[in-house]
């Protein structure tokens, strides 16, 4: 693997080849680059739209070998694949834009060893694809880097929680040994002190290792706060604004997508009086999505009505206005938010409109996006305890689980509190094996004979008197090196254990975090409360929060 130099000389003699659009590098990013280079675990804070995947990309090539990306960022993480695979020696795999036996063949096929290389996917993914977690640990002395992208939804304090961030260290353990990883390089635009705290103890992070960058709320934005009487003076209010700024991109964060108020009914509102509209929320069908996004990319769309869905990854550099028309939830929300306005350097602005009323809106939307005790014991009750006679229970953690009733928050905090033991992850039915060589053929038709004509595992494994476990790993073995193929997808079978007994402590403890996580959340909007409610500019206040001097 490579070694940090102190100049930064090998870093940029990478930007000349690999990246020679780039002329150099912004502030802060070739210090993060070096310390994951250096073998550091980082954590490196940027600004919206401030080079966070060439800090990435450039440790990842000069780390060498495979650098293993995690990202909720679906769409983006396929354009980054793209964008990397366009440049000599650089192999690159998004495995959110594969599926069935293509995906699988793709990752067994990849070669880790000759790098630089990248594999792209979600944590949703690496935390319950078992041939994905099979085929890692099977190349881990290649994997040279793995990078936590978007890190701030990693802590369950903020709105933007995704609780399959907090499985990715578990995942690590399980991949590489729990003494043995790989540096570990997380980046985000910002994150409040609780966020940071969390992320430096889930990733061992030493303090001299968290880099900020200097230059985190841009100095092109200009922001304004305005307090109006109700929701029809907030309409005249915004009117006058796309008024002032005809012809420019303006993207209105509503937050809601229902109603008079919501995504569909502003935009139509507002297109009948001749602009140029279109909205996107996370109801829309993905043609949808993509047909208003490349609307806004050309300049068809000149108004974009937007819930929260259009967020992290959508990188259009010209947006001269961001409203926001609804309260967010936090100060750290308002800023991801408002930095999409401006990214191209030129001068841009933020309107942040809203009433007394919207205030316990908010505060009612954070309540109850709560998940509640009785959510948790029901779904203890009926998807994980186990049945008479049962010894393994199974449970596609993308079909089983609900996410609107708090059962993915439910799946993975029951994890990490031992409740839940997920002992193997592989397919609930073996049919979709074929022997693909003599070699293996006598052992996987041995399972395949077991399995009769439905072929489900639990047969398997009660004829042969095996555990699942065994036959799921020889089968991912098998398939590994070539002595099986797949005729169909496999199934997302998580095999686990639980309790007899409903862990009554546990969910004591589970229910007494959710209120202190809570309480957490709505402080965290009294202070953005508290922020505006002292002036039209909040721009100091937000430098204060975030612990950005100004001027710098």
């Amino acid at each position: 693997m490579g070694g940090a130099m102190s100049d930064g000389s090998e870093s940029r003699s990478v930007l000349r080849r690999y990246f020679p659009e780039i002329s150099s590098f912004r502030s802060g990013q070739e210090t993060a680059i070096d310390r994951s280079v250096a073998g550091k675990n980082t954590l490196c804070l940027m600004p919206t739209g401030g080079g966070k995947s060439l800090v990435y990309q450039t440790a990842g090539i000069r780390r060498g070998g495979t650098t293993l990306v995690l990202s909720p960022l679906v769409a983006l993480m396929g354009e980054q694949a793209q964008r990397l695979n366009a440049r000599a020696g650089i192999t690159a795999s998004c495995l959110s834009d594969l599926s069935g036996p293509p995906l699988y063949n793709s990752l067994r096929d990849f070669d880790f060893t000759h790098g630089p290389n990248f594999i792209l996917t979600s944590p949703e993914r690496l935390s319950s694809s078992g041939y994905l977690e099979y085929a890692l640990r099977r190349n881990k002395s290649a994997i040279s880097l793995v990078v936590v992208d978007e890190a701030h939804c990693v802590s369950q304090w903020g709105h933007t929680f995704r609780p399959a961030y907090r499985a990715i260290p578990r995942c690590l353990d399980a991949i590489f040994g729990r003494d043995e990883w790989p540096p570990v390089l997380c980046l985000t635009a910002t994150l409040n002190p609780r966020d940071r705290a969390e992320i430096v103890s889930e990733f061992r992070i030493a303090p001299e290792d968290v880099i900020t960058t200097p230059s985190m709320l841009r100095e092109n934005l200009v922001l304004r706060c305005e307090e109006l009487t109700d929701e029809p003076a907030k309409k005249v209010r915004l009117a006058e604004i796309l008024a002032q700024h005809r012809g420019e991109k303006v993207l209105v964060y509503v937050h809601r997508k229902e109603g008079e108020y919501g995504t569909a009914q502003m935009s139509a509102h507002f297109g009948s009086l001749g602009i140029e509209c279109a909205y996107y929320d996370a109801d829309l069908k993905d043609t949808e999505k993509d047909a208003a996004l490349a609307g806004f990319h050309s300049g068809a769309v000149k108004v974009m009505f937007a819930t929260n869905a259009f967020g992290m990854g959508i990188d259009i550099s010209d947006i001269r206005v961001v409203v926001h028309y609804l309260l967010p939830e936090s100060i750290e929300q308002y800023y991801q938010e408002v930095g999409r306005a401006g990214r191209d350097g030129r001068p841009a602005c933020g309107f942040l409109l809203f009433s007394e009323t919207n205030k316990k809106v908010r505060r009612d939307l954070i309540r109850r996006s709560v998940v509640k005790r009785s959510e948790i014991e029901r779904m203890f009750e009926t998807k994980l305890t186990l049945r008479e006679g049962q010894t393994l229970r199974t449970i596609d953690p993308f079909v089983d689980i609900v996410e609107d009733k708090g059962e993915r928050s439910t799946w993975y905090a029951l994890q990490l509190a031992g409740v839940v033991q997920v002992l193997a992850k592989g397919p609930t039915n073996i049919q979709c094996f074929a022997p693909a060589s003599r070699g293996f053929a006598g052992d996987l038709e041995r399972y395949l004979e077991a399995g009769s004509r439905a072929g489900l595992m639990n047969t398997v494994a009660r004829k042969l008197a095996l555990p699942v476990p065994r036959i799921i790993d020889d089968l991912w073995r098998f398939f590994h090196e070539g002595g099986a193929k797949l005729v169909s997808a496999p199934s997302q079978g998580n095999y686990f254990t639980t309790p007899a007994v409903p862990p009554v402590a546990v969910f004591d403890e589970i229910e007494r975090d959710l209120a202190v996580k809570l309480n957490s959340r709505l402080d965290g909007f009294e202070r953005l409360v508290e922020m505006i409610g002292a002036g039209e500019d909040p721009t100091d206040r937000i430098r204060a929060h975030l612990g950005i001097l100004p001027g710098s």
